[in-house]
């Protein structure tokens, strides 16, 4: 009996592991492939029934800075965008309880920088 208590709480565990975290649907990883360059993960494409999501920059070095914009286009210039030190995180809410739908443009100053993009 005791065994299988334990078999079923280490099952329990690796769920957890392998789970969304907080209830996000979607969890990608994805790298800067030119440097100040805009794109659009599809997990990031314009979404009129998106709920929620958090990304995270990840900078290849120390001073690398992440740009993130919101919009149908891509922007000309960084200047435009959201910045972000290495390690810090953005969501589309905007804090009165709406979700931004358009299109998520992300961008990094070094090619090999992260970005851990959650969604639902």
């Amino acid at each position: 009996m005791a065994l299988s208590l334990i078999a079923g709480i280490c099952r329990q565990d690796a769920d957890a592991q392998n789970a969304p975290l907080g209830g996000f649907s979607t969890q990608v990883a994805t790298t800067v492939s030119a440097a100040n360059g805009f794109s659009n993960p599809s997990q990031l494409a314009a979404n009129a029934g998106r709920q929620s999501c958090l990304i995270q920059y990840i900078g290849a070095a120390t001073t690398a800075t992440g740009y993130i914009f919101f919009g149908p286009t891509a922007p000309s210039v960084t200047s435009t965008s959201f910045q972000l030190t290495s390690r810090q995180t953005i969501g589309c809410g905007s804090g009165d309880g709406t979700v931004d739908n358009n299109a998520v443009w992300i961008a990094g100053t070094n090619v090999g920088d992260l970005f851990i993009i959650k969604v639902k």
